[in-house]
């Protein structure tokens, strides 16, 4: 579980729950918040992503 540091200004802390995932997030603005929602997400469902995860197609 990552830690919940608020002297930080963008992150997520994992709340425990017996029947779902659940998380707090927090940012500067909504981008930042949106981001962090996704990390939590990701980090949570053990995903790993790597920098050549992306497909690309030419139309």
């Amino acid at each position: 579980m990552k830690s919940a540091d608020l002297s930080n200004l963008a992150g997520f802390q994992e709340v425990e729950h017996t029947a779902d995932w659940a998380y707090r997030v927090w940012g500067q603005n909504l981008t930042q918040l949106f981001i962090q929602a996704a990390i939590a997400l990701y980090y949570l469902a053990d995903v790993q992503l790597t920098s050549e995860s992306s497909i690309t197609r030419k139309i």
